[in-house]
């Protein structure tokens, strides 16, 4: 096995363990020791791949996420990569809400913020074809609305126990958002200010 791929099955363990402990307890309760014993691994590992707890936590989400958005590149619209994002933090609520806590909403709110912002230009620029007089700097302004827009309902969402399923979201958002994209594309180039 190369050694790439074991540094990355460590890092992953590790990630893996701290999610276990996020589910039980808050982020600030939980220790490198925690990690070191639950993973059976020296303490000198911990710090070659991670800088502290807030580094592994980073590293836990934009993994997870990124992989995320390699498997929305698959789908076709932007609800359905919404969906995966609503469902990836159904399964991993308390995880994501102690991280929240944690890491504050600011810092949550830009690792979803990218993620979501890449699915929402991917289905911009799809669109765009049927636009041609939409400008770039209108559609990066529609992709950033969009996007921000869904991560904070996404975040309310997800503080909201036993609330709506990802369905009933998607549906809700829709109700809002179908056709504006179209529709601000349409209008892009033309608003004349």
């Amino acid at each position: 096995m190369r050694k790439e791929e074991i540094s990355n099955q460590t890092k992953r363990k590790m990630a893996e363990s701290l999610k276990k402990f996020m589910a039980k307890k808050p982020f600030d309760k939980i220790t490198v020791r925690d990690i070191l014993e639950d993973c059976d691994i020296s303490r000198q590992t911990f710090y070659y791949h991670f800088e502290d707890m807030y580094d592994l936590l980073t590293w836990l989400f934009e993994t997870e996420l990124i992989a995320l958005l390699q498997e929305s590149e698959n789908v076709l619209t932007w609800d359905e990569g919404i969906l995966l994002v609503l469902r990836y933090v159904e399964q991993n609520r308390a995880v994501c809400l102690c991280a929240y806590h944690s890491i504050g909403r600011d810092e949550l709110h830009r690792m979803f913020h990218e993620q979501t912002a890449a699915m929402v230009d991917r289905f911009a620029e799809n669109v765009r074809q049927d636009y041609p007089k939409a400008t770039d700097e209108d559609t990066a302004v529609i992709t950033d609305f969009m996007s921000l827009a869904l991560v904070s309902i996404l975040v309310e969402w997800m503080k909201t126990p036993k609330g709506r399923t990802p369905e009933e979201v998607i549906r809700e958002i829709d109700l809002v958002y179908h056709g504006t994209v179209q529709n601000a594309l349409a209008r892009s180039g033309q608003h004349g200010f």
